[in-house]
Formats: structure tokens, sequence, C-alpha cells
């Protein structure tokens, strides 16, 4: 598989892992709505972090503004950008949520190697982590993940979503040795709504 991957990137093709998910649910238009998302950590800040929700395609898409690492004279580098964004959750009702894009696009030297990643779960949960070493030389791609978290029954919750860039440089000393990798433009994710049924039980609005 990820023989397969690089080979993909190094043509320049766009790269999304395990993004097939079909939703069958009525829209999520009037069942649900996004706060505004709490950003901290070294690679982004409020003001660099906008958002806009899709009713058509039931879809929060999160653009960046210069969320970026760049190596150059360093061993490591590490940058973070992690975000809190409250989901209202109408009473009968449950949310899905899956993070179904992740832009990017990096370059490397032959002396660096590089990996981006990120992890979604509700507050109080636990994340699925999902990374992708980068191949040196110049490519654009994205990234996903299929797996479906689901909230409670009629409960607000916290939606947590945390990114990082790691960057190792084995030549720092280098001038020919450096690398820049980009977060961005956008992160899309995805919402379906089932209605609770009875006994617990949870079936979809057709």
């Amino acid at each position: 598989m990820k023989k397969e991957i690089f080979k993909s990137l190094k043509k320049g093709l766009t790269v999304v892992l395990a993004t097939t998910w079909v939703a069958t649910a009525a829209s999520a238009a009037g069942f649900l709505s996004f706060g505004h998302p709490e950003v901290g950590g070294s690679g982004c800040a409020d003001e660099t972090v906008s958002y806009s929700f899709d009713y058509e395609l039931n879809a929060l898409n999160i653009e960046f503004d210069g969320y970026v690492s760049i190596t150059k004279g360093k061993t490591i580098k590490r940058v973070t950008c992690n975000m809190a964004i409250p989901v209202s959750v109408p009473a009968g009702m449950q949310v899905g949520i899956v993070v179904q894009t992740l832009d990017f696009s990096s370059y490397l030297s032959s002396n660096v190697r590089g990996r981006i990643g990120f992890e979604y779960f509700l507050a109080g949960g636990v994340g699925n982590p999902v990374s992708i070493d980068l191949p040196t030389g110049h490519i654009f791609g994205s990234i996903g993940n299929e797996e479906i978290i689901w909230s409670g029954c009629g409960e607000d919750v916290n939606l947590r979503l945390n990114t990082s860039i790691l960057l190792r440089n084995s030549s720092p000393s280098s001038r020919r040795s450096w690398a820049w990798v980009e977060i961005g433009p956008e992160i899309v994710i995805s919402a379906v709504v089932k209605s609770c049924g009875p006994n617990n039980g949870i079936f979809e609005i057709k």
C-alpha cells in the first residue's frame, strides 16, 4: 500500500487514503451546527484559521493561512495545530463526523525526512492517528480517514482535531539540505445525521 502511495506522490498526483464514505442519511443542514473553533499550537494562530459550512455537501471546510514548517540549519523541527470545535446536536439526533481530506504540499531534499499526521476524536474519547511519510521532491496531495465517530443521542460535543508536521534533517549544515511542508489550503470534515430509535437503537433518516 505504501509503495503505491509513494509512486503516486512522485508523479504529482493527489493521494487520498481511505476516504470512501457513502452517507445515506438525510442532510445535516438544519439539524446541527458547528461553533467557532478554538485554535492553538506552534503551527497556527486563531487569526490564521477560517472556516465555513457547505450545506449541500454537509461539510465543514477549515482553511489555513501559513501553516508551514521549514527546516534549514535545524536537525529536527515539529509544528502542530490543534483545534476544538463545538458541535450542537438536537435532542433525539446523533451526528457522525469524519475527516474526509487534509490537503498538503511539500518539498524535501534528499537528506530530509518528513511526516504529516492528524487524529480526531470527540472530547473524552480516543483518536485513531493517521500519518504519511513524505518522499523527496516537490509534491501535492491529501490524506483522509474513513472512520466515522458518533456523538451520543442529543449530546452536544467538542470535536478535537490535532495535526502535526515533523521534519528531520540529517545534514543541517549543508545549504542544499532543507525542506518545507505546508498543511492546507483546507481540511474538509464531513457530517451525517441519524435519529435515535427506541431502546437506544439507531436508524438512518431516509
